[in-house]
């Protein structure tokens, strides 16, 4: 396997405890960083992978349950009802008020317009 060298700053404390231990094991700093870094990643490798497989698991299961995901779009309709001052929601500009909209906007207006 390929090595590649890299810089990673360690609290100053964690590299004494990390030269101890390779002092006493025999093992060089970069050798111990290795090893706990192969170690962190299985770890966390696992554990992602778990998380994501039970997310899935669940999503299939949402599927089934609402497979044209009627009661989501039914949500999100009611959640977008219960709103009465939506910041989101667009003005109606008038040909008055057209004058004061910046000219680009103008042209991009144009061209979904044709």
């Amino acid at each position: 396997m390929d090595r590649i060298a890299t810089t990673v700053r360690v609290e100053s404390e964690l590299k004494q405890i990390i030269e101890r231990i390779g002092k006493v094991r025999g093992m060089t700093f970069n050798r111990i960083a290795n090893i706990a870094l192969k170690d962190f990643v299985a770890r966390e490798a696992a554990t992602v992978e778990g998380e994501l497989s039970a997310l899935l698991d669940d999503l299939r299961a949402y599927r089934e349950r609402d497979p044209d995901f009627e009661q989501a779009i039914n949500a999100a309709v009611k959640a977008e009802l219960a709103v009465e001052d939506d910041p989101a929601e667009g003005s109606v500009i008038t040909d008055a008020a057209e004058e004061q909209v910046p000219a680009l906007t103008r042209k991009v207006r144009a061209i979904l317009d044709a």
